[in-house]
């Protein structure tokens, strides 16, 4: 399938990736595109803006829209695949800000850019509450080891929402263990309000874990720890992080 517009080929950056459940057709299984010249210019034109529109820190977000452009201008992205055009992309954006967040993915389905209307989800909400069963929110593995230490293997951060009661459980296995290991040497990330709320079991009183900012000296939201756990908390024992190449993002925040 040729292609003359944007229609057919959507470039996404998404500079906060929140890692998501996989769709039920991921990338790897998902159809090719074929594009044309009109199409990549377009595609990637739009995704600079995007990138110096949105961008948290306005500085690296302009150099790398400009950088973009400049490649753009120089023939750099010849590449005639959505999958391999959304691949470089992805490397490119990844490799100019050092953020690995950034993700450019195509659609197989023609989607607008932008969107005039908000566009269903392809996958139900009943597909994605089964899937995020199926992997137990998160929570790969809690047992006790040798010498009563607590194992929890954490592999993501989901929201406390579908995984808070997941969560509390968890923390009520482990609470008579005398030391405990969390291993986030698989966890790519998540919410951080599923950090917020594993962390306010380590601690006795409230604390002040991070800052979210934005642009605007105002845009800044703060993340504590929270008055109340459901069960006890875990708080004057050892307590050891496990992390790794794979460990990203939320589980960063929470190491």
């Amino acid at each position: 399938m040729h292609t003359k517009s944007l229609t057919s080929f959507l470039a996404v950056a998404t500079m906060f990736l929140i890692a998501g459940v996989a769709t039920a057709q991921g990338p790897n299984e998902r159809a090719d595109v074929q594009i044309d010249a009109a199409a990549r210019t377009q595609a990637i034109t739009n995704l600079a803006k995007e990138v110096e529109s949105n961008y948290p820190v306005a500085a690296l977000g302009r150099t790398t829209a400009n950088e973009l452009r400049k490649r753009l201008r120089q023939n750099h992205f010849r590449e005639t695949s959505a999958k391999a055009l959304a691949s470089k992309l992805t490397d490119e954006l990844r490799s100019l800000t050092g953020d690995q967040h950034f993700l450019v993915d195509y659609f197989v389905v023609p989607r607008a850019f932008p969107p005039a209307a908000a566009v269903a989800d392809p996958v139900s909400e009943a597909d994605r509450a089964l899937t995020l069963r199926l992997h137990n929110f998160g929570f790969e593995r809690v047992e006790r080891l040798a010498g009563n230490i607590g194992y929890l293997k954490l592999d993501r951060f989901e929201t406390p929402a579908v995984a808070g009661e997941t969560a509390a459980a968890a923390m009520r296995f482990l609470a008579g263990t005398e030391a405990l290991i969390i291993d986030l040497t698989e966890n790519g990330g998540g919410y951080s309000s599923m950090v917020s709320l594993l962390a306010s079991y380590l601690f006795k009183e409230p604390v002040h874990l991070s800052d979210i900012s934005g642009r605007g000296a105002d845009d800044i939201r703060q993340n504590w720890t929270y008055a109340f756990v459901p069960g006890p908390r875990y708080v004057d024992k050892p307590v050891y992080i496990l992390s790794g190449a794979k460990t990203f993002s939320a589980a960063e925040a929470f190491a």
